[in-house]
C-alpha cells in the first residue's frame, strides 16, 4: 500500500477518485476521461472554460518526494471546493501557480535539510521571508509565494500527511511585508498620443484594407491546403498529367499578362506553381515542364515575389494602399487586421480579452427603430471574471443580421466554418457595455482622438476622449473628418495629440507606438520585409457566462 493509498483511506476520496469531479468542464469533455487522484500528473486543461489559454498541469514527481503527498492533498482539497471557513475557491490556473510557489519553497527547504512541514518553527519562515526579499521579484510575485506557503497552514485541517503547525502571517516580518494590492483600476489609461494613432490606424485597416486582406487571406488558405506538407499530412495521391497542366496554368499566366513568381535569385517559384497545380515541385523535373518553364520566364518575365491574384480595391490618400500582396505576407496581414479588430473591439467596448476571444460568427445583433435606423448594436461573448452562475444555460441568441466591420473582420481571419474561439460552458448572466459600431475611415490617416459615437472629432485640445464616448447616443456612426495629416512620405509628422483627463480606464495597452502616428502600410509595390504597421499588444485579465456589450 504506497503513501497515496494510505492517505486516501483516511480521507473522503479514493485511489480513482477524479480530481475534477466537482468543477465544471469543457464542451464534449467526459468527466471518466480525466485525472485521476492516483496519477503522477493532473491534467487541469479540461477545467479551463477559456479556450484560448495553454494547458495546465500539476506535475507532482517534480516536487520533493518527502512533501508530495501533501502538496497533492492541497491541491485536492483546492480542486474539489473543500475549503475551510472564509476561504473562496480558486480557479485552475489560481491553482497551478500555487503549485509552482509551493514547488520553489518546498525545494528551498529541501536544500535545507528539511523533511518534515510539521518540524519547522518561526526562524525557518523568517528566514524564508528574507530569501524571498533578496529574490529581486515583484511586489505581487512575492505575495503570491508568501499566500502559498501559508495554505500550508490554512489548510492543515486538510492534510492528514503533513502540514505547518503555526501561521507564517502572524511572523512580524510577514506582517509587515508590503501589500501587492494597488486598488480598482490602478492602471494608468494609455495616453492619447499612443491610442489616438492606435485606434484611428486600426479603423483605417478595418474601413479600408480588410476586404483585400480577407480575399487574399481565402486565397493563401487554397494554396497553402496544397503545400508539399500538407499534401504529405493528407497522404495526398500525386497528379497526372503535370506538364499538360502546367502548360495550362502559364497561359493563363499569358493571357493575365503576369510575370511568373520569383524570389531573390530572379528564377520562378516552382513551388508556388505547384501549389496552383496541387502537386509537388518535384514534379517539375522532368524536360518537358523544364522546357515550358524556361519559355514563360523568358516570355513574361519573373516577379520578385510570389504574388497572389486578389485585386486592390483599398486606398490610402487615393492610391491603392500595396500594388499586389505576396503569399508568404498574407496570413502575416491577416492577423494584423484580427489585431486591428481586437483592438477596435476591446477599446469601444470595454470587453475583457476572454471575451473578445470568444466571440463567434453572428455575435453582432442590430435593434433598428421603425424608420429603419439603427439605434443600438449588441455584442454577445463569454464572460468569465467573477461570475458565479453555474455554466449550463444556452448562450443569448444572436441576430441575423450581418455583422458590423470589426467583427468581419476579426470572425474572416479564422478557417471557414470554425467559430472565432471554441466557447466553454456559458451562464445566464449578461453584462453590458456601450460600443459605437464601425464607422467609415477617411481618405488619409488622421491623429484626432478617439471618435465618439456621434461622429464629432476632438481637436488637440479637447478633453472629450473615450469617456464622452461611452455616454454619447449613436444614430448611425461617423468617423473624425482628418483634422491633420499623417506622417505621408514626404510630409512632416503631426503634432501629437494633447492628453485628456479621460476617467474611464481602458483595458488595452500598446507597444510599438512611440511616434505620434505611424506610417501607412505598404506603399507601391511589395516590400522586402513585413509593412511598418501599429502593434496592438494587449493585456488584461482573464474573465464565465455570457457577456453582452451594447451601443445606444
Amino acid at each position: 500500500m504506497n503513501a497515496v493509498t494510505a492517505a486516501a483511506r483516511r480521507l473522503s476520496w479514493d485511489d480513482d477518485s477524479c480530481v475534477l469531479a466537482r468543477r465544471p468542464l469543457r464542451d464534449g469533455t467526459a468527466r471518466t476521461a480525466t485525472s485521476r487522484v492516483s496519477d503522477d500528473i493532473w491534467d487541469l486543461t479540461p477545467a479551463l472554460l477559456q479556450r484560448h489559454k495553454n494547458a495546465l498541469i500539476l506535475n507532482f514527481p517534480t516536487l520533493p518526494a518527502q512533501f508530495r503527498l501533501a502538496v497533492r492533498e492541497l491541491c485536492y482539497a483546492l480542486l474539489t471546493g473543500d475549503l475551510p471557513p472564509g476561504e473562496r475557491e480558486p480557479a485552475p490556473d489560481t491553482i497551478r501557480s500555487y503549485f509552482s510557489a509551493l514547488k520553489q519553497f518546498l525545494t528551498w527547504l529541501d536544500e535545507r535539510g528539511v523533511m518534515l512541514l510539521r518540524s519547522l518553527e518561526p526562524a525557518d519562515l523568517d528566514a524564508y521571508n528574507d530569501h524571498l526579499l533578496t529574490s529581486g521579484l515583484s511586489l505581487s510575485h512575492l505575495a503570491q509565494r508568501r499566500h502559498a506557503a501559508r495554505l500550508l497552514w490554512v489548510y492543515a485541517g486538510k492534510l492528514t500527511s503533513d502540514a505547518l503547525t503555526f501561521d507564517p502571517g502572524a511572523l512580524p516580518g510577514w506582517a509587515a511585508a508590503p501589500s501587492s494590492r494597488a486598488g480598482e483600476n490602478s492602471t494608468p489609461r494609455i495616453p492619447e498620443q499612443v491610442i489616438a494613432p492606435l485606434l484611428t490606424w486600426a479603423l483605417t485597416w478595418i474601413s479600408e484594407l480588410a476586404d483585400d486582406i480577407l480575399a487574399a487571406f481565402e486565397e493563401w488558405r487554397l494554396l497553402h491546403a496544397n503545400t508539399q506538407l500538407n499534401r504529405r499530412r493528407r497522404n495526398a495521391p500525386p497528379i497526372s498529367n503535370t506538364a499538360g497542366k502546367l502548360e495550362q496554368l502559364l497561359q493563363r499566366y499569358r493571357a493575365e499578362r503576369r510575370s511568373l513568381p520569383g524570389g531573390p535569385d530572379g528564377k520562378p517559384v516552382r513551388a508556388h506553381l505547384a501549389r496552383e497545380i496541387g502537386c509537388t515541385p518535384g514534379a517539375f523535373r522532368t524536360p518537358r515542364c523544364q522546357e515550358l518553364l524556361a519559355s514563360a520566364a523568358a516570355g513574361l518575365g519573373v516577379a520578385d515575389h510570389a504574388y497572389l491574384r486578389t485585386e486592390i480595391t483599398g486606398r490610402l490618400g487615393g492610391q491603392p494602399w500595396i500594388s499586389q500582396i505576396p503569399y508568404a505576407e498574407a496570413e502575416y496581414l491577416a492577423r494584423l487586421l484580427q489585431a486591428a479588430a481586437w483592438v477596435t473591439i476591446a477599446y469601444l467596448s470595454g470587453m475583457r480579452d476572454s471575451e473578445v476571444k470568444h466571440l463567434r460568427p453572428g455575435c453582432l445583433s442590430v435593434s433598428r427603430a421603425e424608420d429603419g435606423r439603427i439605434y443600438r448594436r449588441k455584442l454577445t461573448s463569454l464572460a468569465f471574471k467573477g461570475e458565479t452562475d453555474p455554466p449550463a444555460s444556452p448562450r443569448p441568441g444572436s441576430s441575423a443580421n450581418p455583422s458590423n466591420a470589426p467583427s468581419r473582420s476579426w470572425n474572416g481571419c479564422n478557417p471557414a466554418g470554425t467559430p472565432t474561439c471554441s466557447r466553454g460552458p456559458p451562464g445566464p448572466r449578461t453584462t453590458c457595455a456601450p460600443t459605437p459600431p464601425a464607422p467609415k475611415a477617411p481618405s488619409r490617416p488622421t491623429t484626432t482622438s478617439p471618435p465618439s459615437p456621434s461622429g464629432s472629432a476632438p481637436s488637440a485640445g479637447s478633453t472629450a476622449g473615450p469617456a464622452a464616448s461611452r455616454s454619447s447616443a449613436d444614430s448611425g456612426g461617423g468617423y473624425p473628418p482628418a483634422s491633420s495629416a499623417g506622417p505621408w512620405p514626404g510630409s512632416s509628422p503631426a503634432s501629437p495629440v494633447a492628453s485628456s483627463p479621460d476617467p474611464w480606464p481602458t483595458a488595452i495597452t500598446a507597444s510599438g507606438c512611440s511616434k505620434a502616428t505611424p506610417g501607412p502600410p505598404h506603399q507601391g509595390s511589395a516590400p522586402k520585409s513585413r509593412p511598418k504597421t501599429p502593434s496592438p499588444a494587449a493585456s488584461n485579465s482573464a474573465t464565465s457566462s455570457p457577456a453582452t456589450a451594447t451601443t445606444s
